[in-house]
């Protein structure tokens, strides 16, 4: 499921959207490999990756940060049509 970040805005975007990861991961415990996702996706400096959703608990935390990436978008301007 990509997660897409314009890249006009991709390094403001990119530290939010990390900022959001990691309090998502502080409030849910996710899956080891749900952890790695989030790690994956601030090295590649927000790049769309394969994320790896093992749990319910990491379902839950990805709509979330999806959910939140999607407004982070909207509010500042930086939303792409897809």
């Amino acid at each position: 499921m990509p997660i897409l970040i314009d890249r006009a805005h991709a390094s403001e975007l990119c530290e939010k959207a990390i900022a959001i990861g990691n309090a998502i991961t502080d409030r849910y415990k996710v899956s080891a490999p749900m952890a790695r996702s989030f790690a994956r996706f601030a090295r590649t400096n927000c790049s769309d990756i394969d994320w790896e959703i093992a749990t319910p608990v990491d379902q839950k935390a990805f709509e979330e940060f999806r959910v939140r990436l999607i407004v982070l978008k909207k509010t500042t301007g930086a939303g792409t049509s897809h």
